[in-house]
């Protein structure tokens, strides 16, 4: 695809919007195109336009959900009636949604959502799309869920999705450390360090080394890595003393033919 956004329109009205998103883990194909819903933009837009304030309103439930089709959610403890009554609302409707990953370890006496739980109401609304459990504007949302067999109503709190990416940056070797943001944490089973490289500088030193883009680091010239301050840390502890020869060598563009980490000085 030329391009990493556009719009969606129906009818010369906007529908959605088409987002390019990194992948961070290794596969043929470094970037996913989605399609976002204009009905999940329209709540923030409406607050930009009333204020000059940028609103802290999109909240989510911390967890992955995964489809369950309405013949087996009869088999994990759904009633006869809620079916009825979810397909008497949408009759469309092929499946409902249970919970298959937490996000975010909440302290033991919170009240919130388990592996295995199915959704079937929001405010006392059925769930038919996705998009009725994809973002929130409050700090508490009502649910009505099947877990272990049981009807419970739950008011199960949200994650505020601002504070989700990072601005904390080192560049170091032609390489950019940052935080894990929350799609890569999202797809990562059990991250091994809080540092993460999306990318690198195309003609950099680091760049003749072959290294992947998008990857964790959890060790540099054998010192353990944890966070951005053990990249700096780890940074001052291998600087060349030589510098003004080494930045020669690079300001000539001479070839590295040396074991150490090429630029990493720079």
């Amino acid at each position: 695809m030329e391009y990493n956004i556009g719009v969606i329109c129906v009818d010369d009205q906007v529908r959605g919007v088409l987002l390019s998103l990194p992948e961070c883990l290794h596969s043929t194909y470094t970037v996913k195109y989605v399609g976002l819903d204009i009905g999940l933009i329209l709540p923030a837009l409406s607050q930009l336009r009333a204020s000059d304030i940028v609103p802290n309103s999109v909240r989510v439930l911390d967890v992955e959900f995964s489809r369950l089709s309405l013949a087996t959610a009869r088999a994990f403890g759904v009633s006869a009636h809620r079916l009825q009554d979810i397909l008497h609302s949408a009759p469309e409707a092929r499946s409902i949604f249970k919970v298959c990953r937490i996000l975010h370890i909440r302290p033991t006496d919170m009240v919130s959502l388990e592996i295995g739980d199915i959704v079937l109401q929001v405010d006392r609304r059925n769930v038919e799309h996705i998009d009725d459990i994809a973002c929130f504007d409050c700090d508490l949302v009502q649910l009505t869920i099947i877990r272990q067999g049981r009807e419970l109503d739950l008011s199960i709190p949200t994650t505020p999705f601002r504070g989700a990416n990072t601005n904390h940056i080192v560049y170091w070797a032609g390489m950019y450390f940052q935080q894990p943001y929350h799609t890569v944490l999202q797809q990562a089973t059990r991250p091994v360090s809080n540092v993460y490289v999306f990318t690198f500088t195309d003609g950099s030193p680091i760049a003749m080394e072959s290294f992947h883009r998008r990857m964790f680091v959890s060790e540099i010239s054998k010192h353990t890595i944890h966070t951005l301050d053990d990249v700096v840390r780890v940074a001052k502890l291998v600087r060349d003393p030589n510098l003004v020869e080494f930045n020669k060598r690079v300001a000539s563009n001479e070839k590295m033919i040396s074991g150490i980490i090429p630029g990493r000085d720079v």
